[in-house]
């Protein structure tokens, strides 16, 4: 595969350097590794690749900017594949490759090299069992890098290895349990096997070593919302929670998720028109997406703003999110049947039979609609309420003629 720009012979002299020239050499090298380390936090990738390649002409052992230099050919890559979606980002990858080979021959003591040939086959290329095969390579050259542990760890969680992959972090953890950002780690990997309540402290004390890791931070919150999902049953972790949303939106404003998960925060803690605001606020930020519609609409219901929430829905089913998904359109199908149902039940009551009929005739058919989508929640329940709704319009019917 071709190698784009990487032709790692760095000719370091022939003849033997004075003991101040050698140290002139080091001193350029950490120069141009500086100003490559500015460019790679730009995403200057090509300006960076240069600067790192540059450094190492100065010092092949420099075991920093090799790192950084791979680093810089896989952001590389990954802007070829976002922007093209063809096979040329490939052959960065590929250079990226050399690069930790070469470090490995340069630096045959330095687990990093095969810790990044790990990630390199088996999170890039998706070669888990090479990846594996490096991880542990470079565990048993260096049984105390913690980061090929957790690597490891990782690849093994990806393919599917859970119970191993968590004893690696148990063990991890037990070398030292007052850190933190092991701590950290290890509630990561709990939030994504859905073991929420254990996650929970152990995400906190990662929160505690790093208060503005967006991954740590995005973790608590999807945790707290899973814990208080049906019922608020821990008000303490969602207040937590919201603070750490507020912190996520400051970081991103224009992130629309974190509005919507912040409504669903704030809709538990009884604060629904607070929650109302940040779902207008993620439909102004994407007015085609379907979620904080349907969300809104729910909260209106609640409100007894089913007027409102109507309206709301019908705009929802002309969205092209909606109509191509199934399951959208099922949920809008479901609660416009419940705002019909509703008004029925209501017009029944008040001894408006003809009314009454009316609506429960329009709820009938919007559970219809509802349940003759194959293969959502809602199917059951809306072919249920389908049933009902023609009985009770039938009930209506009966009222209203007198026959009953």
């Amino acid at each position: 595969m071709k190698r784009i720009g990487m032709l790692l012979l760095f000719v370091v002299g022939v003849f033997p350097a004075s003991a101040q020239e050698a140290q002139n050499r080091v001193d350029s090298a950490r120069v141009w590794y500086s100003i490559g380390k500015d460019y790679l936090l730009k995403k200057r990738y090509d300006d960076a690749i240069r600067d790192f390649v540059k450094a190492l002409e100065y010092n092949d052992t420099f075991a920093l900017a090799y790192l950084d230099l791979a680093q810089a050919y896989l952001g590389k890559a990954t802007q070829i594949y976002e922007r093209n979606h063809d096979d040329s980002w490939k052959a960065f990858v590929d250079s990226a490759r050399v690069v930790y080979e070469t470090m490995r021959k340069k630096l045959p003591g330095d687990s990093r090299a095969l810790q990044g040939l790990g990630y390199l086959y088996g999170v890039v290329l998706k070669d888990v069992d090479r990846g594996l095969s490096y991880y542990r390579e470079a565990l048993k050259l260096d049984p105390e890098n913690t980061d090929v542990a957790f690597g490891l760890a990782k690849l093994l969680e990806t393919a599917g290895r859970v119970d191993e992959a968590e004893q690696f972090f148990k063990n991890i953890l037990a070398k030292d349990s007052t850190n933190d950002a092991y701590a950290g780690a290890y509630g990561l990997f709990l939030s994504r096997q859905k073991r929420y309540d254990e996650a929970i402290p152990l995400l906190e004390r990662g929160i505690r070593k790093y208060p503005t890791n967006k991954d740590l931070l995005g973790a608590y919150v999807q945790s707290a919302l899973a814990i208080n999902k049906k019922s608020l049953k821990n008000r303490d972790i969602l207040e937590k929670a919201l603070g750490y949303l507020n912190q996520l939106i400051e970081m991103d404003p224009g992130d629309v998720q974190q509005y919507i998960r912040r409504a669903d925060i704030l809709d538990r803690l009884g604060q629904k028109e607070r929650a109302l605001k940040d779902l207008d606020k993620a439909m102004e930020l994407n007015p085609n997406y379907a979620t904080p519609y349907l969300k809104k609409a729910g909260i209106l219901l609640d409100l007894n703003r089913g007027q409102e929430a109507e309206q709301l829905l019908q705009k929802a089913l002309g969205l092209d999110q909606v109509k191509q998904y199934p399951p959208y359109q099922a949920a809008a199908y479901s609660l416009l049947g419940y705002i019909y149902y509703q008004r029925g039940y209501r017009q029944y009551k008040g001894k408006d039979y003809k009314a009454a009929m009316n609506f429960f005739k329009q709820a009938k058919q919007y559970y219809t609609s509802c349940g003759a989508i194959s293969g959502t929640p809602y199917t059951a329940t809306c072919q249920e309420m389908q049933k009902k709704s023609e009985k009770m319009e039938k009930k209506a019917y009966r009222k209203d003629v007198g026959i009953e």
